[in-house]
């Protein structure tokens, strides 16, 4: 039986497919939505940022695919992430993608490498 793989989309990716561009959906119907996760983090900023209108579609597109949610284990990692590299400016939002990530030994797929290329043990998805 082939392993699972657990493929992160940061919030910049998932945006792009919600907008339709053509390269990030291509690329995420190759992966397969089996493989495909999003974060708490990811699902919140979406919902922040979405207009009345779009609130179905969102939920829609949202449950294509799997969550990883913030379990201890990641907030501890979280933490440590935020007083190790407060010095790089990593925020919030990509400190709990990248703790999420690291726990569930997942490869993040960015379009932003540079927030997260600092972060020791970090992997990255190479479409």
């Amino acid at each position: 039986m082939a392993k699972r793989r657990i493929i992160v989309c940061d919030s910049n990716v998932f945006f792009e497919y919600f907008r339709g561009d053509k390269r990030t959906v291509d690329v995420l119907y190759e992966i397969g939505y089996d493989d495909l996760y999003l974060t708490a983090v990811t699902v919140a900023e979406t919902y922040h940022g979405m207009h009345k209108k779009e609130k179905r579609r969102t939920t829609e597109e949202i449950n294509r695919f799997n969550l990883l949610h913030i379990d201890a284990t990641a907030s501890a990692k979280f933490l440590d992430l935020m007083l190790g590299y407060y010095d790089k400016g990593l925020s919030v939002p990509d400190g709990l993608i990248a703790a999420t990530c690291l726990t569930h030994k997942a490869k993040l797929f960015t379009l932003n490498r540079k927030d997260f290329d600092f972060i020791k043990g970090i992997k990255f998805f190479d479409p």
